[in-house]
């Protein structure tokens, strides 16, 4: 019987005698067989943003990023639809109060009535300078293919702070300033913050260290009259160095 004997091509070589030459790693990068180790400044915002977040803010990012998956899970094997806030089936296109959480000069991410911050906020769609840790009143669209859930496509201007002081009283240096506040009942939480947290930060951040001693800190207290209206009381003591428009800038943090 007649043997074929048939060769193809040059002979095989051993793995052990190929060499990868910095060309073949750039090769595969280009053509996506490896992924980049690297994100260039601009090429994915949203990336850009969980990797700075990530390398400024410690393990805090790692815990939202995981509760980010559990709510994605959720929503996956429970066909939920809409995002429950404050226990609120917001509709595909709304208007909501959302709080600045994180500020870059393209974009902002935002929190709405407390939940995880997963607002994206284009920067063109913007006059002037969004503040942190204020809420603003925003039209917005459902988006649930994205990372963050909601684009807000408008961000309506704030009311006139000093337009809701409804009284005032001076006692023996000591100042009580009182605001009905348009406002959910359910964001007097967010606002307190876990054991004052929140509060205590944000009298800390419009004080800008002017009042050397903590105990000379103003007072807050934030009541509910109605579901859509919430008292503010403010408690300014005698040795403090805060004034009747320090006071404004603070209660101008806690309102859209």
């Amino acid at each position: 019987m007649a043997v074929l004997n048939l060769q193809l091509g040059s002979p095989l070589h051993h793995p052990e005698s190929m060499e990868i030459t910095p060309e073949d790693i750039d090769k595969a990068r280009d053509i996506g067989v490896l992924t980049p180790r690297d994100v260039l400044p601009g090429e994915d915002p949203e990336l850009e943003f969980l990797l700075f977040q990530h390398s400024h803010e410690g393990d805090d990012i790692m815990d939202e990023l995981e509760d980010l998956w559990k709510k994605d899970m959720e929503r996956i094997t429970c066909d939920l639809g809409p995002i429950l806030y404050g226990g609120l089936v917001l509709p595909p296109v709304t208007t909501q109060e959302v709080r600045i959480t994180f500020r870059k000069p393209s974009f902002y991410i935002g929190s709405i009535a407390g939940q995880i911050s997963d607002v994206f906020i284009p920067a063109n769609i913007i006059d002037g300078i969004l503040e942190l840790h204020t809420p603003y009143l925003m039209d917005l669209e459902y988006k649930p293919t994205t990372r963050n859930k909601w684009c807000a496509t408008m961000v309506h201007e704030k009311l006139d702070t000093s337009g809701m002081l409804v009284s005032t009283v001076s006692h023996n240096n000591c100042g009580i300033y009182v605001f009905h506040v348009p406002m959910k009942k359910y964001s007097i939480g967010v606002v307190i913050g876990k054991e004052g947290k929140n509060i205590n930060s944000l009298i800390k951040y419009v004080d800008r260290g002017y009042t050397p001693d903590a105990t000379n800190y103003p007072t807050v207290d934030l009541e509910a009259i109605s579901e859509d209206l919430v008292k503010v009381s403010v408690y300014v003591p005698p040795a403090s160095t805060w004034t009747y428009d320090s006071v404004l800038d603070l209660v101008s943090y806690i309102h859209s």
